[in-house]
């Protein structure tokens, strides 16, 4: 709760470097007329991380000898990133969810791995859960061991302090004194902490599941949602899969117990990709399918292979639709609304965004029944990963990403660095772009996950390899690859 390839022209497209290169160049001004004009000021140098520069003024009218002086050049670029922390320690850790405390501090959940883990065949993946400071500095980490692999996709922090972490994990997880073993299949899990990092308790979710959300009702039940194959039991029953995998959704109390679970699906391949409560309880979920499903509004349509759907927080159906885009991701936003994001092409209800078959960043907000408001697309030749994203009370939203081909934002193409870069876009109420940068080095970055503050300001985490440059600092990785914190002004 809070919360085919397509072809690039670069004649006319001004290269924008990434690594923290702004957005867009500031330009000199025109010439004045009669003479030779005097060339309008530069705008003002680009800073990294910073907002677009300003273009320069207009140059002077020209006389019989010369023009005149030049105008004046436009403002410094504000650097937007107020701070960027690595974790800076000997473990190959990724960040991939996060949530803002009730006291704003940071409570940031990931996979971590020793060196050894990397190199002596093992190749375990555990979960670390830690506290930050609101600027970012470690309060405590508590590590979660796996004897093979595990990765948490969501974390809920109450008002007491206590947190809720949800993921999932193969092979054995050990949760405070109990450790859960499963067979060579993917199983979810929950666990509790307290403030200080003591782990209060926590249970194994089923056979056969992946979790793909966690989320919190107004009155503090869990939402949980993700998808697996056979059966699965959260305590109200055994709920058996139709086919090759269906979806699950499972409203517990912050203790774990069941209140009600339901399974969604047909005898194909359906997948949940991400999960949202809105705060009056309205749950939003997206995801990909093969068949025709049927979630309680019909079948949806097999034209298209993505999907969003609503439920009450009693799991009455909403409405529910196929859309044309890949790893969708939802985000509550104001009035009931919902933000859509994913990488696609078509008509959402308002006109064709993006070329047929082509891939674009595209944002689509519906309404509270469902029905299209906006829609926007930015194109790229591969968005690289499925983002993550935030709506704001302002009705903007923040999305979070890896880019690894390049990226049109507002008439600029934003060039990734070698494996591909972390992406950040702010877009306003109507989709448009206030703020977007690629992040990155000779190696890998990723931005996972995204919270807001109580003042508006986004705090993003994810990882990198080598060093990430920033206008707040350069990060340098010290595990392999490093977790990253960062936070951006509004």
């Amino acid at each position: 709760m809070r919360r085919s390839v397509i072809a690039v022209v670069l004649s006319w497209i001004p290269l924008v470097v990434a690594c923290g290169d702004d957005v867009v160049i500031g330009r000199g001004g025109q010439g004045g007329s009669g003479g030779f004009g005097g060339f309008g000021g530069f705008g003002g140098a680009p800073v990294q991380g910073g907002g677009p520069t300003g273009g320069g003024g207009d140059g002077g009218a020209g006389g019989n000898a010369s023009g005149g002086a030049g105008g004046e050049g436009g403002n410094e670029p504000v650097c937007k990133v107020t701070w960027a922390k690595s974790f800076n320690e000997q473990l190959a850790t990724e960040v991939t969810a996060l949530r803002i405390g009730p006291q704003g501090d940071i409570w940031v959940a990931g996979i971590t791995s020793t060196i050894a883990d990397f190199y002596d065949g093992s190749f375990r993946e555990s979960v670390f859960v830690s506290r930050r400071s609101p600027q970012g500095a470690p309060i405590w980490s508590t590590i979660l061991p796996s004897s093979d692999y595990a990765y948490p996709r969501g974390i809920v922090v109450r008002p007491d302090g206590t947190a809720i972490v949800a993921g999932t994990f193969r092979g054995s997880l050990t949760i405070g004194d109990t450790t859960y073993t499963n067979a060579d299949v993917n199983n979810g899990f929950i666990a509790r902490l307290d403030g200080t990092g003591q782990v209060l308790g926590g249970s194994r979710l089923g056979d056969a599941a992946l979790v793909a959300g966690l989320d919190e009702t107004p009155d503090g039940d869990l939402i949980i949602g993700g998808y697996f194959n056979d059966t699965i039991d959260f305590g109200g029953g055994p709920l058996t899969s139709a086919g090759a995998s269906d979806l699950f959704l499972a409203r517990l109390t912050a203790e774990g117990e069941h209140v009600a679970s339901i399974r969604l699906g047909d005898a194909e391949f359906d997948t949940m990709t991400s999960l949202d409560v809105a705060d009056d309880g309205t749950i939003f979920f997206a995801g990909d399918f093969l068949g025709q499903p049927d979630f309680g509004g019909g079948p949806l349509s097999d034209a298209y292979l993505g999907f969003v759907a609503s439920f009450t927080d009693d799991f009455d159906h909403r409405f529910s639709f196929s859309l044309p885009m890949g790893d969708v991701f939802v985000s509550a936003a104001p009035n009931g609304q919902v933000d859509v994001v994913g990488n696609g092409a078509g008509d959402f209800g308002g006109g064709q965004v993006g070329n047929p078959g082509s891939s674009n960043l595209t944002i689509v907000r519906l309404d509270e029944l469902g029905e299209h408001v906006h829609s926007a697309g930015y194109p790229t030749m591969s968005f690289g990963m499925l983002p993550s994203a935030v709506s704001a009370p302002d009705g903007s939203i923040w999305i979070v990403g890896r880019n690894e081909s390049g990226i049109i934002i507002d008439g600029d193409f934003m060039q990734p660095v070698d494996e591909g870069d972390f992406f950040i876009g702010h877009f306003d109420d109507d989709a448009m772009p206030l703020y977007a940068q690629l992040y990155g080095d000779a190696g890998a970055e990723y931005g996972r996950g995204i919270a807001l503050t109580a003042g508006g300001s986004a705090v993003v985490g994810g990882s990198f390899e080598i060093e990430m440059d920033t206008c707040a600092g350069t990060l340098m990785q010290q595990g392999d690859p490093d977790g990253f914190l960062l936070e951006i002004a509004p």
